[in-house]
């Protein structure tokens, strides 16, 4: 829903009627579709368990409506975390033909990596449904599966959509091209669909996305300015601005607009998280730290499982302030809301690092790694800790040691050890390690690599450049 309408006036007298009726205990006159919508924007500004009351109500007072169950239904998946109670409520759903039945059960299959599962039942389902629902359904699947950025099934389902002039069809295959890492044939599907739909802010906003994956900053800012110029309170649009900005280390305006982006959402975790690592980039670190609390209280309001994030962050403010003490603290905090111990002690490790004390910090690292059997994530943690800290040899050592079953889970590994022996000039291991990392890790290869290569350069051509190159830095 475009969150537009919440400024709609008819929407903000729904609103109050809801509210008023929720306050005093009187009857309220609203029909489904418009109880729904005060859901959505309890959602939307992450208020979850309002948002929940709200549909329940509407299903009170609508019971055979499909929309409130199969709302609550994607609220306890994705919110709270609970497959099995989403399951039960969509199986509350008494009209088991309805296409959003069939939708919100395959959903729940593929978010909990049953996707198999969910192809199968989406192909029984094809049985149940009327044949003016085809064309629809098809597109449908497909548009479920890409969401979960699963690009072979969707393209499977796109294939057998008859409806290729569409605008739904060719939205959908630029999403499939932009996940299989196809950004020239995503950005061409974007361009042709804007020719036709010029004030259409979503597809400059996937322009935008597609811009940014390829590290095109300065397009994906024109994308995005063009999205603002229609619509100036779009979200994504912002965001993309921000996150483009600071990519190109204009953390100033960069922070602008992400605070810009804050002010539309009452909750806005990550917008303030991305305000205040912009501060820090700006060496405003009480400022920076007053972002972070801000998003530390949202996050423990919505609960969306950022706190831990926002924590952490805090964390490395204090200990780049030499606060140890309020450092070391907020990690028991981290421990507290469900990290990892032993990655909790990496951090503790990372913090003593920082601070001079080598001896603390390789005591922390060695008993992360040995209490977590080696565990291929914790020795990438602890290596990287060591390189930013300038123990190059250290880092490199640790990342060796990671075993081939573990660097499997672990590819963005490869990254890493090719960073290192870039850096320690070591051309055989850069040249051997780059290689898989490009295959095995695509997106930390661009995020962590450009670096290397001419600007704009595809990461399949990392390879080739670097080894008709010298290396630079």
């Amino acid at each position: 829903m475009d969150s537009n309408y919440f400024k709609n006036e008819d929407f903000a007298e729904s609103l109050r009627s809801y509210e008023r009726s929720s306050a005093t205990g009187e009857p309220i006159y609203l029909d489904c579709d418009q109880l729904m919508d005060i859901a959505e924007y309890y959602h939307y500004h992450g208020y979850s368990a309002e948002a929940l009351r709200a549909a329940d109500k509407a299903h009170e007072l609508f019971v055979d409506a499909v929309a409130p169950l199969v709302f609550k239904a994607r609220l306890l998946l994705l919110v709270g975390k609970d497959p099995e109670k989403a399951m039960s409520v969509a199986e509350q759903i008494t009209d088991k033909y309805d296409l959003d039945y069939f939708y919100i059960k395959a959903e729940i299959m593929i978010a909990c990596d049953q996707v198999e599962e969910a192809d199968q039942f989406l192909e029984e389902s094809l049985n149940l449904i009327n044949d003016e629902d085809y064309p629809d359904f098809v597109i449908d699947s497909a548009i479920l599966f890409v969401d979960y950025e699963l690009p072979d099934m969707a393209r499977k389902w796109l294939s057998r959509s008859s409806e290729t002039d569409s605008p739904d069809y060719r939205e959908t295959l630029g999403r499939i091209c932009h996940h299989e890492g196809n950004y020239k044939e995503c950005e061409r599907i974007f361009n042709d669909l804007i020719n036709d739909d010029p004030y259409n802010v979503y597809y400059w906003n996937m322009l935008a996305g597609n811009q940014m994956a390829t590290q095109r900053y300065n397009d994906a800012i024109s994308s995005s300015e063009f999205a603002i110029a229609i619509d100036p309170d779009n979200e994504d649009a912002l965001l993309y601005k921000a996150q483009a900005l600071m990519h190109l280390q204009n953390y100033e305006e960069a922070y602008q607009y992400f605070k810009r982006n804050a002010r539309l959402r009452r909750l806005n975790v990550d917008s303030h998280l991305n305000a205040g690592l912009c501060l820090l980039q700006l060496k405003r670190h009480e400022e920076a730290l007053k972002e972070l609390r801000t998003a530390e209280r949202h996050a423990r309001r919505v609960q969306t499982g950022k706190l831990v994030e926002v924590l952490r962050e805090e964390v490395l403010v204090y200990s780049q302030l030499g606060d140890i003490t309020h450092a070391l603290h907020l990690v028991e905090s981290m421990v507290e809301e469900g990290c990892d111990p032993d990655e909790a002690t990496v951090l503790r490790g990372h913090i003593h690092l920082g601070n001079g004390d080598e001896a603390e910090a390789r005591q922390c690292f060695i008993e992360a790694i040995e209490h977590s059997q080696y565990s291929g994530l914790i020795m990438l943690q602890s290596a990287v800790s060591l390189y930013d800290n300038d123990y190059l040899e250290a880092a490199y050592s640790i990342l060796s040691q990671i075993s081939d079953e573990e660097l499997a889970h672990y590819p963005s590994t490869y990254v890493y050890l090719a960073i290192c022996a870039h850096d320690l000039h070591k051309r055989a291991a850069y040249l051997d390690n780059l290689k898989k990392a490009v295959k095995k890790a695509p997106y930390a290869s661009r995020m962590l690599l450009s670096s290397f290569f001419p600007e704009g350069m595809e990461i399949s051509d990392y390879y080739t450049y670097a080894l008709n190159h010298s290396e630079k830095k």
